[in-house]
């Protein structure tokens, strides 16, 4: 941010040779209005349906091994808190093309959460109901529910 704000001091030096020092100031005091407003926005509780998410990945990070893989919608974010490989769903809408997939892929274990992504209604949901013994539940969180199935 210092930087960005010395390149416009210097941009404005350069245009205007009467440039005020003091109006660099006022900017300056105008853009620590949206930084504490980040702050706060920061310190704000995560929404049901992630923390949810989070509290699932940091159990799988507990209690998986190390080379586990797991399918969910947000892979990115379940690394972060998981620290276990991740991928999205394979966009396979045939149940056993699904599960042949998950396997092809190494997959381990399936997130079903409910963050508002609509892979897991359209590819793990008729998987599941078509083959309810390949999968295992593991843990679930109530509020919304959030589940981690073991792919067996």
């Amino acid at each position: 941010m210092l930087a960005a704000l010395y390149g416009a001091w210097e941009a404005a030096r350069r245009a205007v040779p009467t440039w005020n020092p003091w109006w660099f100031a006022a900017l300056a005091v105008v853009m620590f209005g949206p930084i504490k407003t980040l702050r706060e926005e920061a310190q704000m509780e995560y929404p049901a349906s992630f923390s949810n998410y989070f509290r699932l990945a940091e159990f799988t990070k507990e209690n998986t091994p190390p080379d586990a893989q797991v399918a969910t919608s947000k892979p990115a974010l379940w690394y972060l808190f998981a620290e276990r490989r991740a991928q999205r769903f394979p966009a396979e809408a045939d149940p056993k093309a699904f599960i042949d997939k998950l396997k092809a892929d190494g997959i381990t274990h399936v997130v079903v959460d409910q963050l508002g992504f609509g892979s897991v209604g359209r590819y793990f949901i008729p998987a599941y109901q078509a083959y309810p013994e390949r999968f295992t539940l593991v843990a679930q969180l109530p509020g919304p529910d959030t589940y981690v199935f073991k792919l067996d």
